[in-house]
């Protein structure tokens, strides 16, 4: 399911939109996101898509292996 919730960033309310199901995220002009940070008075429409965020691996000093 698409999540949009309100975020505070120093000071400031923005529109954090994402998929609680591991999914990329489309935005109404066709570009995929993994997750959107908006400000609030924004227009952009998101949908959720049918494709799976690939899963990174990250070896033991935390880099992405």
């Amino acid at each position: 399911m698409l999540i949009t919730e309100e975020i505070e960033i120093d000071g400031r309310m923005f529109k954090h939109n994402y998929s609680d199901i591991n999914h990329y995220i489309i935005r109404e002009d066709g570009v995929k996101f993994a997750d959107a940070i908006d400000v609030i008075d924004t227009k952009h429409v998101y949908t959720e898509s049918n494709e799976e965020m690939l899963k990174q691996e990250q070896n033991e000093e935390g880099k992405i292996i």
